[in-house]
């Protein structure tokens, strides 16, 4: 009589993870213009000039014939008492003054927890043949993701020089957490991309504000 013994072997293992690149949508600038500038745009308070999502607003509010930039002479500090003394191009003066600004790309590799089968493996032996007996092997499946954050809590300031006050203040604020399926620090990600994006969604919300603050002054 033939003895068989049987061995069973129950494999897992982890799929290796296959990070991938990030890809943001695409999105256009604001379109709104104005006949001419009836405002002098200063900078922004409570950061650095060289932040890159906030570097060139000036410029572009200039471009739009909302504001005359003097965002690059101006040193004074963001006061109704300094401003009183600032002899501008135009009677109202502008800022945008920041609250909080926070930037921020968090990229993640983790367990999903669903168990799929990859594959079979052979262990059977008798004393004279070898039989095979099948066993699924069981892998645990793994994906990437990066969540990107941007919020910005700003206020838009208009300062009159004639009154010596501020005459207007109008809030922007974004809150986002978007979540993608791809490594923001993959190699095949566009940085760039991702980062004008955002700066793209920041602009079009400080040009719609200053688009308000606009109208409202030219009924003053």
């Amino acid at each position: 009589m033939k003895k068989i013994l049987f061995y069973i072997s129950l494999v897992v293992c982890f799929a290796s993870c296959k990070t991938t690149a990030l890809v943001v949508p695409t999105i256009e600038k604001s379109s709104i213009t104005k006949p001419q500038s009836n405002m002098e745009f200063i900078g922004c308070k409570n950061i650095s000039r060289s932040n890159f999502m906030l570097k060139g607003i000036g410029e572009e509010l200039e471009l739009r014939r909302i504001v005359s930039n003097a965002s690059q002479s101006y040193r004074g500090l963001y006061s109704e008492y300094e401003l009183a003394t600032y002899e501008g191009r135009q009677r109202y003066v502008t800022y945008i003054d920041v609250n909080e600004h926070k930037y921020t790309q968090n990229d993640e590799v983790h367990d999903n927890g669903d168990l799929y089968v990859a594959g079979l493996v052979v262990g059977g032996l008798t004393v004279f043949t070898l039989v095979p007996v099948y066993v699924p092997m069981l892998c645990a499946s793994q994906k990437n993701d990066c969540e990107i954050t941007l919020t910005a809590d700003y206020n838009i300031i208009v300062f009159d020089c004639k009154t010596k006050h501020n005459v207007y203040v109008k809030p922007v604020s974004i809150k986002l957490a978007d979540m993608y399926n791809g490594q923001y620090a993959h190699k095949n990600t566009n940085q760039q991309d991702v980062n004008n994006y955002y700066k793209t969604l920041l602009y079009n919300a400080i040009v719609e504000g200053y688009s308000d603050a606009w109208d409202y002054i030219q009924q003053l």
